[in-house]
């Protein structure tokens, strides 16, 4: 059976110019936000649920990945909505990527005087268009405009800081006391890092 041939260094090089000349003129700066929670709340009981032997007191967390130089889907001032690459939501450990990812609201005007970003997620663990959950943070004063927010302190939002769930057997409530987040590359970057370290591989197989 014949082997596969590495690509040559020209080659690379010239699929690296390539790919990179493809690529959108735009260049994303991916986030990956993690928000650290315990569940605080639980209501009914489905043990046939991966989620049915989880307890109030485990560990919960939601994570989702951003890319935070995008345009504001709706720029009026007092309502941003933005698209999220993925999301992740996890209880008692055990982590489900969402079949369906809302946007991101990030909302000045959410009622009562109170500011709000939340993200919902449908489609869970079921075809159920109603099962799902939302990620939320509500506070007074908290943002300082309808932008995408990075650096914030948790604590600030007084009113909710949560990750709920439900599937109308079994649902979860969440509370957030941590947020962190990483950057990370953005696919064309990642790609060309791959490229160069391939490139280099291969000048290095030549000497």
């Amino acid at each position: 059976m014949a082997r596969p041939r590495r690509a040559s260094c020209p080659a690379a090089a010239g699929l690296a110019v390539a790919l990179l000349a493809a690529a959108p003129a735009h260049a994303e700066l991916l986030y990956e936000f993690t928000f650290h929670a315990t569940v605080t709340q639980k209501w009914g009981d489905n043990p046939d649920h991966p989620w049915g032997g989880v307890e109030i007191g485990d560990p919960a967390s939601f994570t989702y990945v951003i890319d935070v130089e995008q345009e504001d889907q709706v720029p009026d001032g007092s309502l941003g909505i933005y698209d999220l690459v993925t999301a992740e939501i996890s209880y008692g450990g055990i982590a489900v990527v969402p079949r369906d990812i809302g946007h991101m609201e990030v909302d000045l005007l959410a009622g009562a005087g109170s500011q709000a970003v939340d993200v919902v997620v449908r489609r869970v663990w079921t075809d159920n268009i109603y099962e799902g959950g939302i990620f939320e943070l509500r506070g007074f004063n908290v943002l300082p405009d309808d932008s995408i927010p990075i650096d914030f302190d948790l604590f600030d939002f007084t009113t909710e800081r949560s990750i709920e769930y439900g599937d109308g057997t079994i649902a979860f409530r969440a509370v957030f006391h941590s947020y962190e987040y990483t950057i990370v590359p953005a696919p064309g970057a990642a790609l060309a890092l791959t490229l160069g370290a391939l490139f280099r591989f291969g000048r290095r197989r030549r000497r």
